[in-house]
């Protein structure tokens, strides 16, 4: 756990509920119980999200929804996740992929502007 705040952007845990449609208690629940995430916390102990954690959440809550166990994903890193993704949902084209990263960046500014 870090306290030196990164220069990268990071986000309130409100912010990545709000925008990913996890409620923020699970998010809590998914760092503390199952260490899915190791967001920065301010000296007065706000978690501070980076865009690679917003990212995991959205997979995770899209995995966890299609019947894996949370336990079982939790600890899998952002590209395991992605491929079992794919798995699931068979390989995307490069046009969706770009899809997505356009998504995830408008989701990231959206982020920025609420700060």
């Amino acid at each position: 756990m870090s306290t030196a705040l990164p220069t990268r952007p990071l986000f309130r845990i409100g912010a990545v509920s709000k925008t990913t449609g996890i409620p923020v208690s699970t998010l809590r629940i998914w760092e503390t119980r199952y260490s899915a995430f190791q967001p920065v916390k301010t000296p007065g102990k706000q978690r501070l999200y980076e865009e690679q954690d917003v990212s995991k959440a959205i997979l995770l809550k899209q995995l966890s929804g299609e019947g894996h166990a949370i336990s079982a994903i939790a600890n899998l890193d952002l590209t395991q996740l992605r491929r079992m993704s794919d798995l699931q949902n068979g390989p995307r084209s490069e046009e969706h992929t770009s899809e997505l990263q356009s998504h995830l960046n408008l989701v990231c500014r959206l982020l920025l502007e609420k700060k």
